[in-house]
């Protein structure tokens, strides 16, 4: 599992960091990104169900996983 850990950025860093990791990872690899942050979270979980990706997101203590 490759994580791109984005609390503490606001968008559209946290989109940008999400396309250079699948740009380097292989299909079969699970993305996890960390954001604190609804927009960020919101953003992100859009991007990558646009474009055919399973999205599951959790919720603890104010940070959101993105996976």
């Amino acid at each position: 599992m490759k994580t791109i850990d984005a609390k503490g950025k606001l968008c559209p860093q946290p989109l940008i960091m999400t396309k250079k990791a699948l740009l380097v990872m292989e299909e079969s690899e699970t993305l996890q990104i960390l954001v604190d942050n609804e927009s960020a979270k919101f953003n992100v979980s859009r991007f990558l169900s646009d474009n055919k990706m399973e999205v599951q997101v959790n919720e603890e203590n104010g940070v959101y996983e993105i996976l």
